[in-house]
């Protein structure tokens, strides 16, 4: 959860400071909110690929170990049945 907050907040100082020019008024230009949009939506976007892959690397892992786990615990009952 931290570190969701602090990306979070990278990626808002980011935005902010490439998107927002005029500190002048009270309401951002349109070509302020249509950059922020952009890269807000960049981020939104890239985030949910990440998981996506993250999500994938994972459940391979998880198989991955029961897989190995199964295998072993196969190979110590094979070698209690040769020693009885």
């Amino acid at each position: 959860m931290q570190d969701m907050c602090k990306t979070y907040n990278k990626v808002t100082e980011l935005c902010f400071s490439k998107c927002i020019s005029n500190m002048n008024g009270f309401r951002f230009t349109p070509d302020e909110t249509s950059c922020v949009d952009h890269c807000g939506g960049k981020f939104i976007s890239s985030n949910k690929v990440l998981m996506a892959t993250f999500t994938e690397i994972q459940f391979k892992k998880q198989q991955q170990m029961l897989e190995e786990a199964r295998s072993q615990q196969q190979a110590e009952a094979n070698k209690a049945k040769m020693n009885p």
